[in-house]
């Protein structure tokens, strides 16, 4: 099964709670283009066997996929007998949820290989157990994301966007990024992004488009303030953090898409890109 990756389009850390996760409002949308693929196999002998072309994916039960597939076999009163492949092609750590999403791939495939013991709303709470992006993952279509993110409700998404995502090839932990948050009390309103986005103007949307998570970040790492002025001061309509970054997304005139991709790809020859059209964004359009 091939996986796909995410960006935040809107990421708002309303507060911090007292179990020591933060409510937030957060807009995904899915990339179908950057993606992994996760295949889950039954095996004779006990226990949970991760294989990876990946050197640095955990194959012990810190790996998401193991987490996924121990809940769900305890759910469904099945033994713990499984081998899992992953071949990984979105990078680590680059808030653009790989590893949420090949979690949320091996549910998915447990569920239809023991002829589906679960319902979806039992999945739905494994996914929410084992991290705050995974249940995004297990139906990815434009949505918004409340409390720790895991309270979905889908979005209508009627602008044709263009993206490109620029991710640098190092990590940065979710931990890190919102131990370091100081929470925003202005910028945009949720309300007004959810109603701009049934419109048909990407640059509207770009200029709502934030991420409270991204001023430590760019504070932290200045070569992703680089990244992300070069990308405006080249025509992007906006640029910011996905998730706890390092990955930078900017929405782009479709125009401009291949020569801003280009351009940017010569100033920083490290980084990793891809362009992203409308159509694998928001796949029911």
């Amino acid at each position: 099964m091939n996986t796909c990756a995410k960006i935040n389009l809107f990421l708002k850390v309303v507060g911090k709670r007292q179990d020591g996760y933060h409510d937030l409002e957060n807009i995904f949308l899915p990339i179908m283009d950057w993606n992994d693929t996760v295949i889950v196999r039954k095996q004779d002998k006990p226990g949970i066997e991760i294989h990876c072309n990946h050197p640095d994916v955990p194959r012990d039960q810190s790996n998401l996929c193991a987490k996924a597939t121990s809940e769900f076999c305890l759910k469904a009163g099945i033994p713990t007998a499984h081998n899992i492949l992953i071949e990984k092609r979105i990078p680590i750590a680059a808030g653009l949820g790989g590893g949420s999403s090949d979690a949320a791939a091996t549910l998915l495939q447990l569920n239809a290989l023991h002829g589906h013991p679960l319902d979806d709303s039992a999945l739905h709470g494994i996914a929410s157990a084992i991290g705050a992006d995974v249940p995004f993952f297990l139906n990815p279509r434009p949505a918004l994301g409340t409390g720790i993110g895991t309270d979905l409700k889908p979005l209508k998404l009627a602008a044709k966007l263009h993206l490109i995502l620029a991710a640098p090839g190092f990590p940065i932990t979710a931990k890190w990024a919102f131990k370091h948050c100081k929470i925003q009390h202005t910028g945009t309103a949720l309300e007004d992004i959810v109603k701009q986005m049934e419109s048909t103007d990407p640059a509207a949307i770009a200029k709502l488009a934030q991420n409270d998570l991204e001023h430590a970040i760019l504070a932290k790492f200045p070569l992703l303030a680089l990244i992300r002025n070069a990308f405006l001061n080249l025509g992007a309509n906006c640029a910011h953090v996905s998730g706890s970054g390092p990955t930078i997304y900017a929405i782009v005139p479709p125009e401009l898409q291949e020569r801003i991709s280009a351009e940017i790809q010569t100033q920083f020859q490290s980084l990793t890109t891809l362009s992203v059209h409308s159509s694998t964004i928001n796949p029911t359009t």
